[in-house]
């Protein structure tokens, strides 16, 4: 196969993913440094939710040792704003394999207040590709009453990782979030339009310091 094919191939399959997003209500909100956009608005409500997908020359294994790693410094190295991250809960604790809860906060600009979050993540495989989805929780050990400032709400965040080949994946991210408190809705879809953006190219960056570590792959 040559490189002209393959690329027009990889093209042609991004193509047809735009337009099963844009059938499952997401719509095309341009691109920016690699990553190609896209809303969703749901009736009744102004609080969008936003994805993004870049295709990177990574494999699935290399990126799910950044997504799977509980090592905060590492974490933070990647998570925007990201300063505390406290593992709750493993998958042997849960009994659930892949899975696990975690303690975040962010430290947030002036004069907003920080944010924290009990996020459960769940890892799953389908086929060749792996799907990571994250969402808000609750867990005895961090009450909403002792938030750091305002407990926001991941209604959800969701890593598709599509195997294209043993070396390219491509990556989608979905995500909306309630940052509560004083925060409006229209300045929240402000705030996380490109959220997809910076967060998939830092993925992209922390999974080039891949070496060969062991992972336990779903």
């Amino acid at each position: 196969m040559t490189k002209g094919f393959f690329t027009l191939m990889v093209t042609f399959f991004l193509t047809l993913s735009s337009f099963s997003f844009a059938s499952d209500g997401w719509e095309s909100a341009g691109g920016k440094d690699g990553v190609e956009l896209f809303t969703k608005t749901s009736a009744g409500e102004s609080l969008k939710a936003f994805r993004g997908t870049k295709v990177f020359n990574k494999s699935i294994k290399q990126i799910y040792w950044v997504l799977s790693q509980k090592d905060p410094n590492f974490r933070k190295e990647w998570v925007d704003r990201l300063y505390i991250s406290e593992p709750l809960e493993s998958d042997k604790t849960l009994g659930v394999p892949h899975s696990s809860v975690t303690y975040q906060a962010y430290d947030t600009p002036w004069p907003i207040s920080n944010r924290d979050q009990v996020v459960r993540t769940d890892a799953t495989r389908e086929g060749k590709s792996l799907k990571i989805m994250l969402k808000s929780t609750t867990h005895s050990k961090k009450p909403a009453s002792g938030t750091v400032g305002v407990r926001m709400d991941l209604i959800f965040a969701i890593y598709n990782l599509k195997y294209v080949d043993d070396n390219k994946t491509e990556v989608t991210v979905s995500v909306k979030i309630d940052p509560k408190g004083l925060i409006p809705d229209w300045f929240s879809n402000i705030i996380y339009k490109t959220w997809p953006v910076k967060t998939l190219n830092r993925l992209e960056k922390q999974a080039a310091k891949y070496n060969g570590q062991n992972v336990n792959m779903p």
